[in-house]
């Protein structure tokens, strides 16, 4: 089995072994401290997972390493990420240090952007060489419509709570194309 396919099974049974702590945490008497830092761990996890092991994964699909159909299992992590940041995080106090706003934009922006890069990578290239094309293509075309489209979804809901802290977690990536 290929490296790559190995280190992304790791690091989705990680994610998913502290996604189930996370969900039972009441039942398990998890402390409010705790929680958090398993959230801290679940999206630095997450970002690793989806910038580069994924980038390993499908460049192994590309080459014909891996089946096709391991890029679904891959798809699984979606699950606690979009999970822990609609239920968990709200019923916990993550966002009582400022640190936290920058951590969990930073999981979304990684998130999305590598999601949707790998996903045109596969979609677009029929083997590794075009794939290389395929990537600069959307690295100048694509990246900059996907950060300024998350940025303005971060500064309106910045707006919209009333939350400062969310604006200024974005405005370093909405300075980068403007």
């Amino acid at each position: 089995m290929h490296w790559a396919a190995i280190t992304s099974v790791g690091l989705l049974f990680s994610v998913y072994y502290i996604f189930i702590l996370l969900l039972f945490r009441k039942t398990l008497g998890i402390r409010n401290d705790i929680q958090i830092i398993l959230i801290y761990v679940i999206l630095f996890l997450l970002i690793i997972n989806i910038s580069t092991v994924t980038a390993s994964v499908v460049t192994a699909l590309l080459s014909e390493k891996l089946q096709s159909g391991f890029y679904l299992l891959h798809l699984l992590q979606w699950i606690p990420f979009i999970y822990v940041c609609f239920k968990i995080i709200p019923a916990s106090g993550f966002h009582k240090n400022k640190i936290s706003y920058w951590v969990l934009s930073l999981a979304i922006i990684t998130a999305v952007s590598c999601e949707l890069h790998h996903s045109y990578v596969l979609a677009a290239s029929h083997d590794i060489l075009h794939a290389y094309e395929v990537k600069k293509h959307f690295n100048i075309l694509y990246l900059p419509i996907i950060w300024t489209v998350l940025a303005s979804i971060f500064i309106y809901l910045g707006l919209k709570k009333i939350s400062r802290n969310i604006i200024r977690s974005v405005l370093p990536l909405w300075d980068l194309w403007y």
